[in-house]
């Protein structure tokens, strides 16, 4: 296990779907640089999954380099917009599948992709899924999943983020300071919510472990001011004899 803070990953903001595809690009470009980094293994000739796959931000520049690729999402619309992404880019060796289907997949990918996904989802539920997306990994494939991970101190930091006032807030505070009705409008509480669905790294380690998975590295991006919380991206490589 190899812990690493010298990766970051942004926010990206997109408006067209041309940009998605691009910003999507990029990313998969990095992601690909990390896993070969971390295990020495290359995306390209791969099975992949993408679980959360919304419109194919990821997904539909994937296929351009996998053999095929799986897109799962919860939403029948966000798949369909994805479908319609692959067609526009000339794509046809992605196939859509709802979440309930995903034990159809076990065995059928060589590579995992997901991300932003987990941070949505019950900690405990996101465990069971993650344990899931591991075993029907085939042998000799690889994973880049990212998560939030709880802080030290979490609750500490979530009053830090809560309250912390951007520019245009520490503006209206100091014109209004002698209402405290006026403040409401500051409080931030997205940092209270990813602590809802943190995860342990202890508790995915184990997870990993369970899957014969023991070479594993937690790229981390501590940046809470911009980010507001700890983001960790897992990327692991499942041995040849795991079973």
């Amino acid at each position: 296990m190899v812990y690493r803070t010298d990766t970051e990953w942004g926010r990206e903001r997109c408006t067209t779907h041309e940009e998605v595809l691009q910003r999507g690009a990029k990313r998969v470009e990095t992601i690909a640089e990390a896993i070969e980094e971390a295990t020495g293994a290359t995306v390209e000739g791969r099975t992949a999954l993408d679980y959360g796959c919304g419109v194919g931000r990821i997904a539909v520049p994937l296929a351009e380099r996998c053999e095929r690729v799986y897109g799962v999402d919860l939403s029948p619309s966000i798949l369909r917009e994805t479908r319609a992404n692959a067609e526009r880019m000339g794509v046809d060796n992605l196939e859509t599948l709802e979440v309930g289907r995903l034990d159809e997949l076990a065995g059928r990918y060589d590579l995992l992709i997901s991300l932003h996904v987990l941070q949505h989802i019950r900690t405990r539920d996101g465990e069971r899924i993650f344990e899931r997306l591991l075993a029907g990994l085939r042998p000799g494939g690889v994973g880049f999943v990212n998560v939030v991970v709880r802080p030290p101190r979490p609750l500490l930091r979530v009053m830090r983020w809560t309250f912390r006032p951007s520019h245009a807030s520490r503006v209206h505070r100091r014109r209004h300071r002698l209402n405290p009705s006026n403040l409401v409008g500051a409080i931030d509480l997205s940092y209270a919510y990813m602590m809802r669905r943190s995860y342990s790294l202890d508790r995915l380690g184990r997870l990993l472990a369970a899957a014969g998975i023991d070479r594993w590295s937690a790229h981390y991006n501590l940046n809470p001011e911009r980010h507001g919380f700890d983001a960790v991206a897992l990327i692991f490589e499942k041995p040849e004899t795991a079973t």
